[in-house]
């Protein structure tokens, strides 16, 4: 059963155990683009282990679903990749070729002895592999687009904050859809996220080089976890695709500050503007979803003696709503 008390103290703890993080080292020293970048990584990995440990959320080693294999092969993999990828000596060229494998690499391993690759229907392999290629070349696109509008409007935290909402987004629609563990792993991503996003903004700002400083660790961690999120809830809850579809492409929508109308205003309200340009379609989801769970699962909540989110693992719960197995 979902436990609020519990979501908030994650939230709050995972954010502060990040935020303090990248406040103690960006106050003892000047740091350069490739250190800060580095900070953030670190600091994220701290925010989301220690809002593991606040959440009690357990996972198995070796992997033994598709949650697990993210937080221990998907996860720790982004963080490693982007600590060398953003040194300013690797071409971009390498840069994006060795993102657009990880990227591949990472549906693959989600995916991985799930029925869709050891009981395919007949003739629907290749389907699934261009569905896997698809996937790869989606979020590719989406981290270079969010990445270059950073460079090229100097920003630091806004493109952040839209990225958290569309990860915290995705996670309420994944647990609405009834998959309650997978949705629930977004609380401490975002929380994380958010931290560190909010104070190397803050430590940019303060120090006297700003140009060269953009934190795209942080953009590339949270694009790769949402996507993550959104793999999982899709093959293995029940969130449609055109639901995931848009809650992966709704940070795109920053780019419409970049229209002349918009980009002359002020600062806040290019922010202003970004938020709540990619808010809209999330709100739009996350409606569709309270209905859909109102309609179909809200009455087994009510049904006296039965509790979904409980027995979402056991056949009972398997056999009422007619799905398939949960990892």
């Amino acid at each position: 059963m979902p436990e609020p008390l519990l979501y908030a103290k994650t939230f709050v703890i995972a954010m502060v155990a990040s935020a303090l993080f990248v406040l103690a080292i960006t106050k003892l020293r000047v740091v350069s683009a490739f250190r800060l970048n580095l900070v953030c990584i670190i600091a994220i990995a701290i925010g989301v282990g220690i809002g593991f440990i606040a959440m009690r959320l357990q996972w198995q080693w070796p992997a033994a679903s598709a949650l697990d294999r993210f937080l221990t092969l998907v996860l720790p993999a982004v963080l490693v990749i982007e600590s060398i990828t953003n040194h300013q000596r690797v071409p971009d060229r390498i840069k994006w070729g060795v993102r657009f494998c990880f990227a591949l690499a990472a549906a693959r391993i989600l995916i991985h002895q799930s029925v869709y690759l050891t009981d395919p229907d007949d003739g629907k392999r290749w389907q699934f592999d261009c569905i896997l290629l698809l996937c790869a070349g989606m979020v590719t696109a989406v981290w270079w687009s969010l990445g270059r509008l950073s460079r090229r409007s100097q920003d630091t935290v806004s493109i952040s904050l839209a990225l958290c909402m569309s990860i915290q987004s995705a996670g309420v629609s994944v647990m609405l859809a009834g998959y309650i563990k997978g949705g629930a792993v977004a609380i401490p991503l975002t929380a994380a996220i958010l931290g560190t996003a909010l104070t190397a903004g803050y430590a940019i700002r303060r120090s006297q080089d700003k140009l060269p400083l953009y934190p795209d660790a942080t953009i590339g961690i949270s694009v790769v976890s949402l996507f993550s999120v959104l793999f999982i809830g899709h093959f293995f809850g029940r969130l449609s695709a055109a639901d995931a579809m848009t809650l992966m492409i709704a940070p795109t929508l920053c780019w419409i500050s970049e229209v002349p109308v918009f980009r002359n205003g002020s600062k806040w309200g290019v922010v202003i503007v970004r938020l709540v340009f990619v808010a809209t379609p999330l709100m739009v989801v996350l409606l569709a979803s309270k209905r859909e769970f109102d309609r179909n699962y809200a009455p087994l909540v009510e049904k006296r003696g039965v509790n979904i989110f409980f027995e979402q693992t056991t056949p009972a719960y398997c056999t009422a709503l007619k799905c398939s197995p949960l990892p």
